[in-house]
């Protein structure tokens, strides 16, 4: 009898269906984490541009090497294990920064919002809320930020993010 025509045997099977199983163990957590790990990306270059247009802001001599006022989270209400796309109307708000946040048409996973600090009339946070899974626990990103005198602004060295795994 030829190969062919005698099919699997059981130990076959077995083996088949173990080397199958071992493999979606290993992968399913590193998608998992992969996953997460791009939405954060997200994240930090959406605060990042909003940390740059704060330092352009803060240069313009109008301004008097100032800040924008806060500006309310965009969209109202954060994302819940979904993205949403919100179209330039939304973002109406953000025009004191001069800058996209998020350019209109495109797919997010977080809310955004300027904050300034009350008694820190130099500073400023900029924050990304997420609930990535959509288990009503919200996940935080922030870039915090200075303004001196002569209008340089200083950022933190690195977005922060705050129950990231939520």
């Amino acid at each position: 009898m030829r190969w062919s025509e005698r099919g699997l045997s059981l130990l076959e099977v077995t083996a088949g269906l173990s080397l199958t199983a071992i493999v979606t163990i290993v992968a399913v957590p590193v998608l998992k984490r992969e996953l997460r790990a791009s939405h954060q990306a997200e994240a930090r270059d959406t605060l990042l541009r909003m940390g740059e247009a704060a330092t352009a802001f803060a240069r313009v001599p109008k301004h008097r090497h100032g800040l924008p006022d806060a500006i309310a989270r965009t969209p109202a209400e954060v994302p819940r294990g979904t993205s949403v796309v919100l179209e330039a109307p939304a973002w109406a708000a953000w025009a004191p920064l001069m800058a996209e946040v998020v350019p209109a048409g495109f797919s997010q996973r977080y809310a955004y919002s300027f904050v300034r600090p009350a008694g820190e009339p130099a500073a400023f946070e900029a924050v990304a809320e997420s609930d990535l899974d959509g288990d009503g626990v919200l996940g935080r990103a922030s870039l915090r930020g200075t303004v001196d005198a002569s209008g340089n602004v200083t950022l933190a060295p690195d977005v922060e993010f705050v129950d990231a795994l939520e």
